[in-house]
């Protein structure tokens, strides 16, 4: 869970400090995706609790980018 929390926090960092890049949803996506990728690397070596939790995380997170688009 640490290393998708850095990189979204990267990535609310660029777009809040780079202003080209204020409105690219692909980073909060970005983000999404490499919180899937972890959620894999986990389930391949039969961390499934941890799995789970990540699989969470991620709806969690895309259930929020799609509240943020919508309203």
């Amino acid at each position: 869970m640490l290393v998708p929390a850095i990189f979204c926090s990267i990535a609310w960092y660029i777009i809040h400090h780079v202003a080209s890049l204020a409105k690219a949803d692909l980073l909060y996506i970005g983000g999404i995706a490499i919180n899937a990728y972890t959620m894999q690397y986990f389930f391949k070596y039969n961390k499934e609790n941890i799995g789970r939790g990540i699989l969470a995380a991620t709806f969690l997170c895309a259930f929020v980018f799609f509240a943020y688009k919508v309203f």
